[in-house]
């Protein structure tokens, strides 16, 4: 950071702002005798004491890299476009968008609750205000809310979304379907690549450090619609409500675990609009029908030769009890498609079960869309499945029943055996399915066991 007074020419205000806040300038000022485009905002103490920290002697490793270069936390000359001339406290800072300005795609999402940091910076008033919004948005849910975004549509115009739409939205599926829908996408499976790849090595950027506690920050996540696979964008701003410890060995604050959960589920979000679809639990207006279709029609296909001519594996009436929540300790995980017409692409069912004495999870009814195999969704569905579980019940091992033919080979049996084993399942000993279902065995068109697969799970959610 600069130790010298910065003059800010052709100061103007910034159009492109995204989260609405006043007082922020955008213009340019002279580095090395070169021109560099900067955005300007009120000085904050802890924000410049932030910044001294990530450019000190021993700043955290590998954080700094995400963080615009700052080159002014005090005095500023302001030579605005218009002609006036003014000298104010400023914090200066790389505008990363350079000279793009419009033409680049930008998403600016808050990660975590500025209320929840010592000494918050607003009023009593205000922070009992901002808490309130917050709660009803994926902050309380996700710990990260949509701030803003302008980027383009596949039409070649370009959407723009502010503060009051991004708390609007409540859930993570509709975050996820704002990010993939409308932020990236134009993006390019390259772009989409790096994108990831630059959020994950900051999130584990956050996890290595304990010296910084992000509490209200934002990412910014853009692209160069239409640019090469590095033309992306990945920051974080905004640390005006954020500690900070004396040096990078100051483990004082401890790791930032909020900050971190939150960039994992900003990572959900890119993966679905990586794969072209999202995955959360089915809201009650789901279609309980086309769900109930789409197990049946997978079912009778897979289970050919074990039960009766006519056999259902559910009903509609079924999955929508399940979904209004009839059986508390099972719910309904779906994935839809990104496009506009959201089809449904994927169903699975978790619950939590007594298992050997023993509290565990399961899933059941998985389900794909012939449209969307082989693209990795069935795994994805069991992966939200084991997180879903552990995350809600806090259970450490996940378990699946297979049912296979007791008197020859199905060969398809076969195949998601050792899929079931790839991931991470092992199998136990058969067991007789008249011993636990007896009701059910009149359907049967010959004799059939359960096979019981059990994974335990690694702890992270």
């Amino acid at each position: 950071m600069a130790d010298v007074h910065v003059v800010l020419t052709g100061a103007r205000r910034c159009e492109q702002q995204l989260a609405g806040h006043d007082g922020i300038l955008q213009g340019e000022i002279v580095v090395d005798n070169k021109a560099v485009q900067v955005i300007a905002k009120p000085l904050h103490a802890r924000e410049a004491a932030f910044y001294a920290h990530l450019t000190g002697p021993s700043p955290p490793a590998d954080l700094a890299r995400f963080v615009p270069d700052c080159f002014a936390a005090g005095p500023v000359t302001v030579a605005m476009a218009s002609g006036e001339t003014t000298t104010t406290e400023l914090l200066v800072v790389a505008d990363l968008r350079g000279e793009l300005g419009g033409r680049y795609a930008l998403a600016d999402c808050k990660l975590g609750f500025r209320e929840a940091a010592p000494l918050a910076v607003t009023s009593a008033e205000k922070t009992a205000i901002q808490t309130a919004k917050a709660l009803g948005t994926t902050s309380a849910t996700l710990g990260v809310r949509l701030l803003g975004l302008h980027a383009p549509r596949l039409d070649g115009s370009w959407v723009t979304r502010d503060k009051a739409y991004g708390r609007s939205l409540d859930s993570p599926a509709s975050l996820s379907a704002a990010l993939a829908g409308d932020l990236l996408s134009s993006a390019s499976a390259g772009q989409l690549k790096q994108i990831r790849s630059r959020i994950g090595d900051l999130r584990d950027a956050l996890a290595s450090t304990h010296s910084v506690k992000l509490f209200s920050a934002s990412i910014l996540i853009g692209y160069a619609p239409g640019g090469c696979a590095d033309d992306v964008t990945v920051a974080l701003v905004d640390f005006a409500n954020s500690l900070c410890g004396v040096t990078a060995d100051d483990s004082s604050l401890g790791v930032d675990h909020d900050s971190v959960d939150a960039l994992g589920a900003v990572l959900d979000t890119i993966d679905a609009a990586r794969h072209g679809y999202t995955i959360g639990r089915a809201p009650v207006d789901a279609d309980a029908a086309a769900l109930a279709a789409l197990v049946n029609d997978v079912y009778v296909v897979a289970e050919r030769g074990l039960w009766q001519q006519g056999f259902q594996r559910t009903t509609a009436v079924e999955i929508e009890g399940l979904i209004r929540g009839d059986k508390p300790e099972t719910q309904v995980l779906m994935a839809v498609g990104n496009a506009s017409a959201r089809p449904i692409l994927g169903i699975i069912a978790v619950s939590r079960v007594d298992y050997d004495g023993d509290r565990v999870g399961e899933f059941g009814m998985l389900a794909v869309a012939p449209a969307a195999r082989s693209a990795g969704l069935g795994r994805a569905l069991i992966d939200a499945a084991e997180a879903h579980a552990a995350a809600t019940w806090g259970v450490s091992t996940m378990m699946l029943e297979l049912l296979t033919p007791r008197n020859f080979v199905m060969p398809d049996k076969v195949k998601l055996t050792k899929w079931y084993t790839a991931l991470g399942y092992t199998p136990c000993a058969p067991m007789p399915f008249e011993d636990k279902l007896p009701q059910l065995v009149p359907f049967l068109d010959t004799q059939v066991d359960f096979t019981v697969f059990l994974k335990q799970l690694s702890g992270e959610t």
